[in-house]
């Protein structure tokens, strides 16, 4: 089938008729293969090129215009009776005009497909004598738009924005009517839109310090709404806005969707479907899956994000305002902006591609791509004779760049692909790892005696523990069954219903994953070496100890359970044992009952190298270190049919909170805190 930019072309060069064009969009529009707004955009798109007969365009408009009346009248008739079909005052609101008599409407600042938004004065401040005492009204238009579907709109866009408290989303306060008139009160901005910015600054473009600012803002923002299990889907310039402090605010999340998750269900798409309802979909940010109508996922405002990111820097859109399916099948060549070094390149890349499977899976790993320093690729390393010089090596089409030393803010973070966790280089060196005889450990301790390990090469180990995220990448690729997992809760017996994606408590793709057991944690780094030609491995437990003396700042105890343990860490705390009256719990307070995103409590550039989730190393199990390896290389001799684990976790007690405790359990169990870390070999090429 032809597309409607195709059937334009032919039209102008008088293949193709007016009643050609007119069958072709009903059908199109009836069968939903294309929303009206991309009609419209195409139709402006090549009439710019090739401009039409004014009566031709007149037509055509009109034709769009009717398949979209027809198309909201259909779904509106699907809505359900009660108030989702309450009938609106259509009187004009204006200036002036009191609402709930309480709100005083004093300018009118914005204005949109179903809404005005006015500056009011609240009278309720006024009388507490609040010194700021303005707010914004957005209230309900009906022109054009079902006024059952405007409602039902209105009360969604506020109850998603009521859940959303971060500094770079709109506040929303309220949602409520007076009579006819449906409203939203909001925090009142002051400045500008981000379209209104790069209008303004044409045709320059914004510098590219501030640029990347504003983007990890709007990457922030988006990033919070996803952990709330919300999509913004509709996000564009238009939608964010810039305040005369300089705030970023992501605004309007009238059209936002519920991610689906098997234990919460999509109750908006099932009851109702803004973005199908009122078409309120901006093709030229929507990713193919959107206007393919596949469930809401946050790799699409990822997309989103990378064509406001891309037109942010260069002042254009990536594809010249195509959709994302036309610039996909007319394989439109996306051109590198000058100003953008080789990595932030690469994140702009894998951020607009069209297969979600290759896109940046977050939102906050599209920001770590974007902002970290740029690196080298260390399958090419080739050591100079100073180890702490910096070398710059050109590996393909990308220029990578690599410090050997740490530098003073921490290890250099590369990864392999835009989903591949995020590694930190570990620099060879020697520590003592382990118990001293005098230690007085209690009794089932397996920590003696303390021995020296000599790390002989440099290595990588993931700077957080592997992600729901990056776990559900290996998934969808290999399959298999990974449910029957061990909780508290089940007195830790295997219980079906539970799994990596169902742990028995929530948790977000930012967050570690966890119910797998080793060999799950083995067959991922295995997948993982496939996918990407290194050499993915778990760590040894030598590794892992090494790394968490020499390599981070945390102290080697936590026994008594004070304060400390909790900063930066989260382990069995106060929080915790509310939930768990007879958890042994440290008495001070972390925030989460269960796991923590990744990240959120660092301690130190290996975030969470102790508590979340215990981490799975390569070792067999034996019960003292007498024979242990001392090149740091794993234990493959002695019980192999259990392996060690690291770190402790969020259900860990005080007293197995030393840096060298040392649990095991057989390769087949899975239990809600055991989760992994990986480890990846450096290899220094033939010369």
């Amino acid at each position: 089938m032809s597309t409607f930019s195709a059937s334009l072309r032919d039209f102008h060069r008088g293949a193709c008729s007016i009643e050609q064009l007119e069958t072709q969009i009903e059908r199109d529009v009836a069968l939903g293969s294309v929303a009206p707004e991309q009609l419209l955009e195409q139709l402006a798109a090549i009439d710019s090129e090739l401009p039409l007969a004014p009566d031709a365009l007149i037509t055509l408009r009109r034709c769009i215009s009717s398949a979209q009346t027809r198309l909201r009248t259909q779904l509106a008739a699907k809505l359900p009776a009660g108030d989702d079909a309450t009938v609106l005052n259509k009187r004009p609101t204006r200036v002036g005009d009191v609402i709930n008599d309480r709100f005083i409407l004093e300018e009118e600042i914005g204005r949109g497909g179903m809404s005005q938004v006015f500056r009011a004065i609240d009278k309720r401040k006024l009388e507490a004598q609040s010194r700021n005492p303005n707010v914004a009204l957005k209230i309900m238009t009906v022109d054009g738009i079902d006024p059952g579907v405007a409602f039902v709109a209105m009360q969604r866009e506020a109850q998603k924005s009521q859940q959303l408290n971060h500094p770079n989303i709109l506040r929303v306060n309220d949602f409520d009517r007076d009579g006819g008139i449906v409203f939203t009160t909001m925090e009142l901005l002051q400045g500008d839109s981000l379209q209104q910015l790069i209008a303004r600054t044409a045709p320059s473009v914004v510098p590219l310090e501030q640029a990347i600012s504003i983007i990890k803002a709007m990457g922030e923002a988006l990033a919070y709404a996803h952990e709330s299990k919300i999509v913004h889907a509709d996000f564009k310039p238009s939608n964010v806005f810039i305040t005369s402090q300089g705030v970023v605010k992501v605004i309007d999340f009238g059209i936002a969707r519920a991610i689906q998750t098997p234990d919460q269900p999509d109750d908006d798409k099932t009851v109702f479907d803004p973005r199908a309802a009122l078409g309120a979909l901006t093709p030229a940010y929507a990713s193919p899956e959107m206007l393919e109508d596949k469930d809401a996922d946050p790799r699409d405002d990822v997309y989103a994000l990378g064509c406001v990111a891309y037109e942010l820097i260069t002042g254009r859109h990536p594809f010249s305002r195509l959709c994302a399916t036309e610039a996909r099948d007319s394989e439109y060549p996306l051109k590198r902006p000058k100003q953008v070094n080789d990595q932030q390149w690469q994140a702009i890349r894998h951020a607009l591609a069209f297969e979600r499977e290759q896109r940046s899976p977050s939102a906050r790993e599209f920001l770590e791509e974007l902002t970290s320093r740029p690196r080298f690729n260390p399958a090419t390393l080739v050591k100079p004779a100073l180890a702490a010089t910096a070398v710059a090596v050109t590996t393909g089409a990308a220029l990578w760049l690599w410090n050997l030393a740490p530098s003073a803010d921490g290890p250099m973070a590369f990864r392999d692909c835009a989903s591949c966790p995020s590694l930190l280089v570990v620099t060879a060196g020697s520590a003592t790892v382990g118990l001293p005889a005098s230690a007085d450990a209690g009794p089932g301790t397996f920590e003696f005696p303390a021995r020296t390990v000599t790390i002989a090469a440099d290595f990588a180990l993931g700077s957080r523990e592997v992600t729901v995220g990056e776990f559900r990448q290996f998934v969808t690729e290999t399959g298999g069954d990974f449910s029957g997992c061990r909780s508290g809760s089940s007195d830790w017996q295997p219980d079906r219903s539970l799994s990596w994606e169902n742990p028995g408590f929530p948790q977000s793709d930012a967050h570690p994953v966890t119910c797998v057991t080793w060999d799950d944690a083995a067959e991922y780094a295995a997948w993982l070496s496939r996918r990407t030609g290194e050499s993915y491995r778990l760590p040894s437990e030598a590794e892992w100890e090494y790394v968490a003396r020499t390599h981070t700042d945390l102290p080697l105890t936590m026994e008594d359970g004070n304060a400390a343990a909790c900063a930066g860490i989260n382990v069995a705390d106060r929080t915790a044992a509310r939930t768990f009256p007879d958890m042994q719990a440290s008495q001070c307070r972390d925030g989460f009952v269960f796991t923590a995103p990744v990240d959120r409590l660092p301690a130190n550039a290996f975030a969470d190298l102790r508590g979340n989730v215990f981490e799975w190393t390569q070792d067999c199990w034996n019960p003292s270190y007498a024979g242990a390896p001392a090149d740091g290389a794993a234990w493959q001799s002695g019980d192999c049919q259990s392996r060690v684990l690291r770190g402790g976790s969020w259900y860990t007690a005080p007293n197995e909170l030393r840096l060298s405790y040392r649990n095991r359990f057989e390769t087949d169990y899975r239990s809600n805190t055991f989760g992994f870390r990986i480890a990846r070999d450096i290899h220094e090429p033939s010369i």
